[in-house]
């Protein structure tokens, strides 16, 4: 995101498409957002324990995991109007941890 700073939105709208929002901040500067929506698979895990004493053993076991998990992810760079029209990129903010 850091190589688009200074660059035309037009460029990131170029490579990413056009964003999901777009908005006007009190200082002038316009957000461009992208939406992502991220997918997990959470893979299945069984935990199995045995116990034994002198006549039997026996066990138990849990099943955890097993399961998609979904994560909507915003990606925003921040513009200033430039000339003709156009909206210069003066910043961005990453998304949180969990996206990639």
């Amino acid at each position: 995101m850091r190589d688009y700073v200074g660059r035309d939105i037009t460029s990131v709208i170029a490579q990413y498409g056009p964003p999901t929002y777009e908005f006007d901040m009190p200082d002038g500067r316009r957000a461009f957002q992208w939406e992502r929506l991220e997918t997990h698979h959470v893979p299945e895990t069984t935990i199995y324990e045995e116990k034994s004493n002198r006549r039997r053993t026996r066990g138990s076991s849990i099943t955890l995991g097993g399961h998609v998990e979904e994560e909507v992810c915003f990606y925003t760079m921040y513009a200033e109007p430039g000339p003709a029209d156009s909206w210069r990129v003066v910043g961005f903010e990453k998304p949180r941890l969990e996206c990639t």
